[in-house]
């Protein structure tokens, strides 16, 4: 039955019970991590994002700024901001995290889908604008 991307479940590291698994767990460790080395993690790491958020982030797998704003207490800002740091660490680890790179490849093709959409959807925008300006 019903829907999505199908796949063997036991591939994935979440178990589905609401608990993140063992690799990402750990994830959300180094997200924590990290943030000490972030523009402003040296003053207040909680103001680069919470413990929450770096939970979202381990669970979301963002592969690129549009997939990292939309974790929990990131937003556009943050994400322009961190994604430099924060998604090179995260396609390291899955690469080394044999569970986490079938759920790694889904959320970077996703990522290629949205950032083509966008990028015509701008496209568009600026074709609308000029004809405007005509």
């Amino acid at each position: 039955g019903g829907g999505g991307g199908g796949g063997d479940i036991g591939a994935y590291a979440y178990d589905g019970g609401g608990q993140p698994g063992k690799a990402e767990a750990e994830l959300t460790k180094k997200l924590m991590a990290v943030r000490r080395e972030l523009p402003g993690g040296d003053k207040k790491v909680s103001a680069c994002y919470p413990e929450k958020g770096a939970r979202d982030i381990a669970k979301k797998l963002p592969a690129s700024e549009l997939q990292l704003s939309r974790c929990d207490g990131i937003g556009e800002q943050k994400a322009r901001k961190f994604h430099a740091t924060i998604l090179p660490l995260i396609r390291a680890f899955c690469e080394a995290h044999d569970e986490m790179r079938i759920r790694w490849a889904e959320r970077v093709e996703q990522a290629r889908v949205e950032d083509a959409a966008a990028a015509a959807r701008a496209e568009a925008e600026a074709k609308a604008k000029a004809d405007v300006a005509v």
